[in-house]
């Protein structure tokens, strides 16, 4: 009797796990990982491993981010499977992904026209008018920064329509990436932390007289929040770009974008870190689904950020002279500062050569970095 009851409960049990079914956070967290194992093989020139941890990617049940598709694609081009890259590139293509990845349009001969269904259509032209209605009202922010307030909180509820009507269609070629919704999010998420500044700090009003008329402002909506999150989890929005939202101090998730110009590259080294605030970073970066920093350092380190103007991943495939040509390009459009970094979504520091630059890295950010320390 006690073993048939004993048998009874293991099978209970095992009905329960088959039963289980993972939650999209859960197979998302599955899917990060076998993209930052692949990322590393990439760094390390493993380009058949990377291939596999792809492969096995690709069948965790969620949407596949356009990140993937292209990394897995350029990894089969040079695996000589041009074919089959070309058939990704066109998908990424087909899904207005050119901009971000102008790489692509290196083989757009080979491509069927681009068609948009009416409703993604629609989509991209009601993302165009938010974007505008934004950009008038922040333009005229100075002289008007209460319609600025209610002009960023009306959008809200415009891009919760946008979203909305997006995740009702089966087999959409919108993404929030290639539209237009990401500053009218981007002004959401820092308005807020004006509006809550605002309110913590009964002297930073007085110190920035333009956004007194913050005080007793509400700006939070936690249903909008999770609702841009979980287009994370669908492949409508980049997991970096969605991390980028919350460069706080409490949020920071040590993402440094650096551009090189000249010989000289500068990226934060973990090294030069106290361990408080890696820690610190990986908490956050655990939180938006990213790789540890130690990880993603590597990619930095490893990556020539001159070939795709600071995008840290995915890895151009580009010839040194087409490398050259870029990098005079670049130094024309910018002949009056030849090297830029910049360490902050808010702040940015112009050089006018590579001794400047190592000066700033040696000087500046380590006492940057102190002042850090100092203040946990």
């Amino acid at each position: 009797m006690r073993n048939y009851l004993l048998l009874l409960v293991v099978l209970f049990s095992s009905c329960s796990e088959i039963l289980k079914e993972e939650s999209l956070e859960q197979k998302f967290m599955k899917y990060t990982g076998y993209a930052n194992k692949a990322e590393l093989c990439i760094c390390e020139n493993q380009l058949k491993q990377a291939k596999l941890y792809y492969d096995t990617l690709f069948k965790v049940d969620i949407p596949t981010h356009a990140r993937e598709k292209y990394n897995h694609a350029i990894c089969k081009l040079k695996l000589k499977d041009t074919l089959t890259a070309v058939r990704e590139f066109e998908d990424l293509y087909q899904n207005k992904y050119d901009g971000m990845y102008p790489y692509i349009l290196k083989y757009k001969s080979k491509y069927t026209a681009r068609k948009l269904s009416e409703e993604d259509d629609s989509l991209y032209k009601e993302s165009q008018r938010i974007f505008e209605i934004d950009q008038k009202a922040n333009g005229n922010k100075y002289n008007d920064y209460e319609n600025y307030f209610n002009t960023v909180k009306a959008n809200v509820q415009r891009i919760k329509e946008v979203v909305t009507k997006l995740n009702a269609i089966e087999n959409s070629n919108f993404s929030i990436n290639t539209s237009k919704l990401y500053i009218p999010i981007l002004h959401y998420f820092q308005m807020k932390v004006f509006v809550n500044k605002v309110a913590d700090d009964s002297t930073f009003a007085i110190k920035q007289p333009v956004i007194a008329c913050l005080k007793n402002k509400v700006l939070e909506d936690l249903d909008f929040e999770e609702l841009v999150r979980k287009q994370v989890f669908l492949g409508f929005f980049d997991r970096y770009t969605y991390a980028s939202l919350f460069r706080t101090k409490e949020n920071d998730a040590g993402n440094r974008i650096a551009y090189q110009f000249n010989n000289y590259k500068l990226v934060f080294s973990p090294d030069r870190l106290n361990d408080s605030t890696v820690a610190l970073y990986n908490r956050n970066r655990k939180s938006f689904f990213l790789e540890d920093f130690n990880d993603y350092y590597k990619k930095v380190e490893f990556h020539d950020l001159s070939f795709n103007d600071g995008d840290l991943f995915p890895l151009f495939s580009i010839k040194r002279e087409d490398s050259e040509t870029r990098h005079q390009k670049e130094s024309a459009y910018n002949n009056s500062e030849n090297f830029r970094i910049v360490n902050s979504y808010r702040l940015m520091y112009g050089f006018r050569n590579d001794d400047d630059a190592k000066n700033c890295y040696d000087g500046y950010i380590n006492d940057y970095f102190k002042k850090i320390e100092l203040s946990n």
